[in-house]
């Protein structure tokens, strides 16, 4: 085991989002993963996410946590779909349930409704 801590950021053009891929060994966490959205389409894809998988995958790193830094308005979240695919767990801070109260009033969506509880494994 090394002490060197690894920080590998990739840029989001579209969103103007970093992600960072930090690890030491094989021992990793995911910060603030993006999904790609056309707004002319409405499509949404993983290209970029593809893209972090791939240095996951090139350096055999075992993903932990996948860490949200905020609630995000800048771009959507590929959290969900790394966790399936490396079954890490996604954590945010408290606040973020505060949000999902807020915008479950907004567009009219069951505040126990599982996909705003479950979108979280720790807070």
């Amino acid at each position: 085991m090394t002490d060197m801590l690894h920080i590998a950021p990739f840029f989001h053009e579209g969103t103007g989002t970093w992600t960072y891929v930090i690890h030491r060994d094989a021992d990793a966490v995911v910060i603030d993963p993006v999904l790609d959205y056309d707004p002319k389409s409405g499509k949404v894809g993983i290209d970029s996410l593809r893209v972090v998988q791939d240095y996951i995958g090139e350096k055999d790193l075992h993903v932990h946590r996948i860490l949200e830094t905020h609630a995000h308005a800048d771009h959507l979240s590929s959290a969900q779909v790394l966790r399936a695919a490396s079954g890490a767990t996604v954590g945010i801070g408290d606040g973020i349930r505060k949000v999902q109260d807020h915008f479950a009033g907004v567009f009219d969506i069951d505040r126990n409704d599982a996909t705003l509880r479950d979108a979280f494994d720790a807070t």
